[in-house]
C-alpha cells in the first residue's frame, strides 16, 4: 500500500530503502525463504506498476495497448535484496516513428526507477529500455 501511495521517485525511494531491514525482520521472525522471496518479488511489482502509472501521467496516455513483462528472478518470483532487472515490452503492433519515441521514454523512465530504488541495471542489457526487449507482439512471437 506504501509504494501506490507514493506520487514521486524519491517517494518511491523512501519505501524500497526499507527493504533490507525488512528482508532481516522477515527472516528473523522464521518467514520460510520462498515466502520472503515471495514478498520481496510482490514489492518489485508493485514498484514496477506505480513507475509505469507514473511515467504515463507524466507522458500521457499510451497510443498503443502493451504489456510490461519480467523475467528472471522476478518472473519466478524469487526475488532477493539485492537483485538485477529483467524486464520487456510487449506493443500490440509494430510502432509508427512517435509511437516508439513514447515508449522508448516510458521504458527508459521505469527502468532508470527501478535502479534508483534498488533493482539495479541488467549488466546483459535485458530490459525494457533497449529496444531489443521492447517488440511487437508479432516479433515477440517470432
Amino acid at each position: 500500500r506504501q509504494v501506490y501511495k507514493q506520487d514521486d521517485l524519491d517517494g518511491l525511494q523512501a519505501v524500497t530503502a526499507r527493504v533490507p531491514q525488512m528482508f532481516a525482520l522477515l527472516l528473523a521472525s522464521g518467514a520460510r525463504a520462498d515466502d520472503v522471496a515471495r514478498m520481496l518479488t510482490a514489492l518489485a511489482d508493485a514498484c514496477t506498476r506505480r513507475l509505469l502509472q507514473l511515467a504515463q501521467a507524466r507522458l500521457g496516455p499510451p497510443p498503443l495497448a502493451f504489456g510490461w513483462i519480467a523475467f528472471g528472478s522476478q518472473a519466478r518470483n524469487e526475488q532477493g535484496v539485492c537483485t538485477d532487472q529483467d524486464n520487456g515490452l510487449i506493443l500490440e503492433r509494430e510502432p509508427a516513428s512517435a509511437e516508439a519515441d513514447y515508449y522508448a521514454a516510458l521504458a527508459t523512465e521505469v527502468c532508470e526507477g527501478l535502479d534508483a530504488c534498488g533493482y539495479r541495471r541488467c549488466s546483459g542489457g535485458i530490459m525494457a529500455s533497449n529496444p531489443d526487449w521492447r517488440l511487437s507482439l508479432d516479433r515477440w512471437q517470432d
